[in-house]
């Protein structure tokens, strides 16, 4: 979702620097910065306090939060959301959601149902739109999360690597049109229209 025009702080998937404040598995600290939660989510909100302050009002920035460490003793869903709240209340503009990856050996993507009840739980205690990473690739099953409201966004950066013409089949699937420059349209002909 990030961009030079809607930069995101990244507190969430992988084991950034952020979720590694975040998660009790990970952030052993004795100081302000560990131990209870709002120790452990103070430099996050720091770093995006840096961040907010850095862009005008009217330029949005996200932010990219793990909703769970899947794991019994890590970083929960309440966490999280009290997370989001505060995110929100600090000029938050969208929220991605993700889950797991803090443990070393941790690296299966997360359920595509766990994922869907992560943004729905999101989506119901903030107001901010909120995207969710998804591992799908097919058109109809995207489209139905945001026509259902689980998620407002969808996140596909790794489709997208994998299948960079993704949108333009996905709209045309659906009954869209899509305009491409004429140099791209060369053995494509009825898939897309041009000016």
């Amino acid at each position: 979702m990030s961009s030079r025009e809607h930069p995101e702080v990244p507190a969430g998937y992988r084991r950034p620097l952020l979720h590694q404040f975040l998660s009790p598995l990970t952030n052993q600290r004795a100081d302000r910065y560990g131990g209870s939660l709002p120790g452990r989510m103070r430099f996050p909100l720091e770093v995006f306090d840096q961040v907010r302050d850095a862009f005008p009002a009217s330029r949005p920035i996200f932010a990219h939060l793990c909703a769970s460490d899947d794991v019994e003793v890590g970083w929960t869903l309440e966490q999280a959301l009290i997370l989001a709240k505060e995110l929100e209340a600090r000029g938050c503009s969208a929220i991605q959601v993700s889950s797991g990856g803090i443990q070393p050996l941790d690296s299966a993507p997360a359920e595509r149902e766990n994922l869907e009840s992560l943004a729905r739980a999101l989506k119901a205690a903030v107001a901010a739109p909120v995207a969710m990473t998804s591992p799908l690739t097919g058109y109809q099953q995207v489209e139905a999360l945001v026509s259902q409201g689980t998620a407002d966004l969808i996140a596909m950066t790794h489709t997208l690597l994998n299948a960079p013409r993704w949108p333009w089949l996905a709209a045309h699937s659906l009954g869209g049109r899509v305009w491409m420059p004429v140099q791209y349209t060369h053995g494509r002909s009825g898939l897309f229209w041009k000016r």
